[in-house]
């Protein structure tokens, strides 16, 4: 993780302390996106959440990312997770919750209170996602109303992908992902994607929901 001046140079960084143990074991840390946070309340105003295939969840203050120490994080907060190799993907972040999901788990939103993430997930999806896991996206009006969006896709983890099914786009109660509110197999035909491709986030904007497939753009709205 690597914080850049004004010319590109480094002006700080951030390794975890068993760096040399989780690259031997192609467990990098970077695989996953990071989320920017709101001002969070609390002695670090200015934090963000990244993860990485060795299976935690960061918790960095971006004053000062911490740098590098064979013995400890120099972070705010390490979470372990439950799965390894995990995070591929970006999280999300709805009035106070950070939704998240790795790697052959589901969806998970933890908590956030004076900038500390709950310590395990207080809810899930039923839908238990395969590589590389969802990026998932909020819709809602304001602190009210709102879904948390995800794409579902499954390719082995082949390279070159072969999947030849379509994505399917699940929604979600952003209060508790256990609430499924709708996906894309629930009306026979209508609603079917395109192929699946990897790390496709849906877009929300004026109503509509955008995915991005392997040879279309699809657009979901509400009916007439």
């Amino acid at each position: 993780m690597l914080k850049l001046g004004e010319h590109l140079g480094v002006v700080d960084y951030f390794t975890p302390a068993n760096q040399a143990t989780i690259g031997a074991e192609d467990y990098d840390f970077g695989s996953g996106g990071v989320l920017l946070l709101p001002p969070q309340t609390g002695p670090y105003a200015n934090e963000m959440i990244g993860g990485g295939k060795d299976g935690n969840l960061y918790v960095v203050n971006r004053d000062n990312l911490g740098q590098f120490n064979s013995t400890t994080n120099n972070v705010i907060q390490t979470v372990a997770t439950t799965v390894v190799p995990a995070f591929a993907s970006t999280p999300a972040y709805w009035n106070g919750n950070i939704y998240t999901g790795a790697v052959s788990d589901y969806l998970r939103m933890y908590t956030l209170s004076n900038g500390s993430l709950s310590l395990t997930s207080v809810s899930q999806s039923p839908t238990q996602y395969q590589f590389p896991g969802p990026t998932p996206s909020v819709s809602a009006n304001g602190t009210t109303a709102g879904i948390v969006w995800a794409l579902e896709r499954d390719d082995n983890n082949s390279d070159p992908p072969t999947v030849t099914t379509p994505a399917i786009l699940h929604a979600y109660d952003a209060t508790n992902l256990a609430n499924e509110l709708y996906n894309t197999t629930q009306a026979g035909t209508r609603d079917v994607l395109g192929h699946g491709i990897k790390f496709i986030p849906p877009t929300i904007a004026n109503g509509r929901v955008y995915v991005g497939t392997e040879g279309e753009l699809d657009v979901l709205g509400l009916l007439p």
